[in-house]
């Protein structure tokens, strides 16, 4: 690659895709093909650890780990027929809902995969995030059992030279930014789950959304890549009976 002749959203495009890429091999337990992305002059060493080896004495295969997860939407790749009868019975889910200032969601395509929504968890407290026009990168800086501190920083561009599109990602901030109408809904939604977990610590709930297990999804109703981080964390802190 020519770095002198590529442009810096070019560059950014090619870094996410270049991540996408590695975490998916990685997890999908793809070895053979992961040295494909480096170049033919790189030296690249594996460096066995304890408990990173096969799941059990023997196996031939390493068992795919699913730290970090990958969520993607592309635009009109939805079926409205298929949505309406998978989500008929679901008093919560309502199509005829609507924005009265539909101008939250305009935005303009920058690159050309259709892709709208980026969300790429890396275990286990980062998540970055690409959303329409928005660029952001969080993370949860722990203080104690009771105590968390989100740092979120969203990016602005030096060669945004276009008032439309800086209107554009500013206005979109107030959707999907730190204080935008999203981001409050779901620190909402967490905080009465949270609640609930505390009041109730000698008891239990499971959901098991996908099959129960950490499994790659083609759609969002799934909980595979919150079990994914659960079986790591018990792992990285040496639970009994961690799974694995």
């Amino acid at each position: 690659m020519d770095f002198g002749k590529t442009s810096r959203r070019e560059l950014q495009h090619d870094v996410q895709e270049l991540i996408a890429r590695h975490a998916e091999l990685i997890d999908d337990d793809r070895l053979e093909e992961w040295p494909d992305l480096f170049v033919e002059d790189c030296v690249y060493k594996v460096i066995p650890r304890e408990n990173e080896g096969p799941s059990q004495a023997g196996a031939s295969r390493m068992e795919a780990r699913k730290r970090h997860s990958l969520l993607y939407s592309i635009a009109g790749s939805n079926d409205d027929a298929r949505d309406k009868q998978v989500y008929e019975s679901v008093r919560t889910f309502n199509t005829g809902f609507h924005l009265q200032d539909a101008s939250l969601f305009k935005g303009r395509a920058e690159f050309a995969d259709g892709v709208t929504l980026v969300i790429l968890s890396v275990f286990p407290s980062v998540a970055l995030q690409q959303i329409q026009n928005t660029l952001a990168v969080r993370q949860i800086a722990t203080h104690g059992p009771g105590a968390f501190e989100p740092v979120w920083t969203q990016f602005g561009y030096a060669d945004d030279d276009d008032e439309e599109m800086q209107a554009i990602r500013v206005k979109q901030s107030n959707l999907i930014g730190p204080a935008g109408l999203i981001s409050m809904e779901d620190g909402e939604a967490v905080e009465i789950v949270q609640n609930a977990v505390v009041l109730a610590q000698d008891q239990t709930s499971y959901i098991a959304m996908s099959g129960g297990g950490a499994k790659d999804a083609d759609h969002p109703v799934t909980e595979g890549d919150t079990i994914g981080f659960w079986q790591n964390y018990e792992r990285l802190v040496g639970f009994e009976g961690a799974a694995g």
